[in-house]
């Protein structure tokens, strides 16, 4: 049931999302686990729907906007993967042997990679709270329907 028009519509559900996507990118950063990774991607991915939803207000910003919170799922999500990974190979039933010990020393080294990059994406992309956003986007809305 919507009860506003709108950009009033969306409002509620959008902040709600980028405060959900500030908070587990927090989180995720502290933890730095798969399922912290996971929930945080998952939250990243919620975004992205709405600024896909939104694109129109400013299509070519709002593209740069879809874009990056895209590149910022997909490295979150091979992060965790690459996180399971590691943890698999570390389970006593790989002990001893050289080349799990080989591939997890390269998965742990590109799960870092992947991570300072999306932490310094995640930084950018989440930087403004969310009424900010808000105002941004509605302002090019009015500017769109005007």
């Amino acid at each position: 049931n919507i009860r506003h028009k709108g950009f009033d519509s969306f409002t509620g559900g959008l902040e709600r999302s980028w405060d959900a996507c500030r908070r587990t990118m927090r989180k995720a950063r502290d933890k730095a686990d798969a399922d912290a990774l996971h929930l945080f991607r998952k939250k990243v991915k919620d975004h992205w729907y709405h600024a896909r939803l939104l694109s129109p207000i400013w299509p070519d910003m709002m593209a740069a906007h879809v874009t990056a919170c895209d590149r910022l799922g997909k490295a979150l999500g091979q992060a965790r993967d690459l996180a399971i990974l590691v943890d698999a190979l570390g389970r006593e039933s790989f002990s001893g042997d050289d080349a799990a010990t080989a591939v997890a020393s390269a998965a742990r080294e590109e799960e870092e990679k992947l991570l300072a990059k999306s932490w310094r994406s995640g930084a950018r992309l989440f930087a403004e709270p969310s009424p900010a956003l808000a105002r941004r986007w509605r302002s090019w809305w009015d500017i769109w329907r005007g």
